[in-house]
């Protein structure tokens, strides 16, 4: 045995006394071949899933490590991969209550309203984990947990990283019924299988069957909402260029035809019906009487204070072409009005936030820009917002007074300010459209009402106060370049893997402190930090930004002596002595 093999056989060793250290096996859940899926417990008592894997089946551990960088309030944590002589030990999350499969064998097949809730929030992690380019390839009932109204999807032993040089999938994996026509090796999988499956479990959770067994036939016989079909059908095409192009899509379809209806409490039918007859009787009186127009409402829809012309997107594509509907404008008009659509706006005095939060009365926002955001994302232009509207909400991106519907890639172009500019000048989308404007949201507060937002992008605006960001439990990504923040203390209280903080007033880099051992990207460029020593603490650092402040004396990196000077941007722009 060299001294190489030595080595890592010592490696091996201490990993395995580490695992058998910090964790006791309780019972052992399921055993396969290749696996078994352990209950472990903690010295602090809590439990665990450790998924004991043998070293044939090694394939499936490079998942699992992109699954520890990733969070997202519909999947399971990995905490640690330990590689030991016998074997692979992946500790996981352990997650409460049951698989939809055993939902539907235990109460029947699902009312189609609560079908579509559950697959929304489906949709949302899939998405998320499609923006990573991984492909789960197993989603089924039997892989969806539901516990007390939240979505968790399980299982990534199928799973992989998409590769664009590959032409067929390595091995056949996926469940009969719900796996797609491709992965059976006609061709490579890609993020179109887990469409597939989205709808093949969609179909099974409304008509307790499974589309290969049922052959489709409750399809034809159900009058069940048409929309919904077509979902399905589309969703479950065999030639993948026929289904969905995208989650995005998919889910925008969902919505369309099939609106959440806010509860409301019938007290007989001639009582309501008098009602709407009267309301609508003083509405015209009143309407008549105020000679309102059109025009006015248009007006009264403006949130960003100062800008008096339409917004202009330049190199706009055919809205034709825009079948995801990326972008849209929180602001159209001029803006003569604001001043009273803000005080209108105010929280008013008797306003009992812990009954909003339990959902018994309409939400209340602090801040009229944000509210219009929210309204966007959730298709609801006037209505009053509850708290279930809006609290499975996992990602929010603004960028100016551009509401991005579902994520995007995008690039911003900075400089260095003169003559009073505006430090970022502009942000460009895939598709060209590029903005300019600046939008109004001034504070983060309402995050109280989104707790599960994971990725939180609202830049080019004029926000001071992220104080709202400790609701947020799951934070993992943070994109708030280009405002006015000076006090980052909040964000030191998460744990985020990457913070994009760019062109604000930040001073004090100690406020960070909490988050820096999570942080895997941080840009800090243009800002006013002057003392950096607490970036020692950045041990997990990739990318580092620190251009453009007032730093005068630079600390050793050589914590992270693993990256090449590229990923580190310290000393540009900088004063160094």
């Amino acid at each position: 045995m060299n001294q190489q093999t030595m080595d890592e056989f010592n490696h091996l060793m201490e990993n395995q006394e580490l695992f058998e250290m910090n964790y006791e096996v309780i019972d052992v859940l399921t055993q396969t071949g290749h696996s078994s899926i352990l209950l472990v417990r903690d010295h602090n008592n809590q439990q665990f899933i450790a998924k004991k894997v043998s070293y044939d089946y090694e394939s499936i551990v490079s998942e699992y490590e992109m699954l520890k960088v990733l969070r997202h309030p519909s999947l399971p944590k990995v905490y640690n991969i330990y590689k030991t002589v016998e074997a692979i030990y992946i500790i996981i999350e352990q997650i409460k209550g049951e698989t939809l499969y055993d939902l539907i064998m235990r109460e029947g097949k699902l009312h189609s309203d609560l079908a579509v809730t559950l697959v929304l929030q489906l949709m949302d992690v899939v998405e998320y984990l499609h923006k990573h380019d991984v492909i789960h390839r197993d989603i089924k009932p039997q892989n969806i947990m539901v516990h007390e109204g939240q979505v968790y999807l399980i299982d990534f032993d199928a799973a992989r990283t998409y590769k664009s040089e590959n032409t067929t999938d390595t091995m056949v994996v996926g469940t009969r019924g719900y796996a797609a026509p491709e992965q059976y090796g006609y061709h490579q999988s890609d993020h179109r299988a887990d469409i597939y499956a989205i709808g093949a479990s969609f179909y099974y959770l409304l008509s307790g069957n499974t589309l290969y067994d049922d052959e489709g036939k409750w399809l034809k016989e159900s009058d069940m909402n048409k929309g919904l079909k077509e979902i399905i059908t589309r969703a479950t095409a065999f030639n993948p260029k026929d289904r969905y192009n995208s989650i995005a899509v998919m889910k925008k379809k969902f919505t369309s035809v099939s609106k959440p209806r806010k509860p409301i409490m019938i007290i007989g039918t001639f009582f309501v019906v008098t009602c709407f007859v009267l309301y609508g009787f003083f509405n015209l009186i009143n309407q008549y009487i105020e000679g309102k127009s059109i025009d006015a409402e248009v007006k009264a829809e403006s949130v960003i204070e100062g800008e008096s012309s339409p917004v202009v997107i330049e190199n706009q594509s055919e809205a034709g072409n825009d079948e995801e509907g990326l972008l849209q404008t929180v602001v159209e008009g001029d803006t003569d009005n604001s001043q009273e659509e803000i005080a209108s706006n105010q929280v008013s005095d008797d306003y009992d936030l812990e009954k909003a939060l339990k959902g018994e009365i309409p939400i209340q926002f602090s801040d009229p820009a944000f509210e219009r955001v929210i309204r966007i994302i959730i298709e609801n232009e006037s209505d009053p917002i509850y708290i279930d509207d809006i609290k499975l909400l996992s990602q929010i991106q603004v960028i100016g007074n551009e509401v991005v519907l579902h994520y995007t890639e995008f690039s911003y172009v900075n400089g260095k300010p003169e003559n009073g500019e505006d430090l970022v000048h502009s942000y460009t989308y895939p598709d060209g459209t590029v903005s300019r404007a600046r939008g109004g949201i001034k504070t983060l507060d309402d995050l109280i009402y989104t707790p599960n937002v994971f990725q939180l992008s609202i830049s080019k605006n004029m926000i001071r106060n992220i104080e709202g960001i400790k609701h947020l439990k799951d934070l993992r990504e943070i994109y708030l370049v280009d405002n006015e923040i000076e006090d980052v203390s909040a964000i030191g209280k998460r744990d985020p893997t990457t913070a994009y903080l760019s062109a604000n007033n930040i001073k004090d880099l100690t406020q960070l402190e909490g988050a820096l051992p999570t942080l895997l990207i941080l840009e800090l460029n243009y800002n006013k930090l002057a003392d950096v020593s607490s970036i020692v603490k950045a041990t997990q650092l990739e990318t580092l930004d620190l251009g453009y402040n007032k730093i005068k004396k630079i600390v050793s990196l050589d914590f992270n002596s693993h990256l090449n000077g590229n990923e580190f941007q310290v000393y540009r722009g900088n004063p160094i002595e």
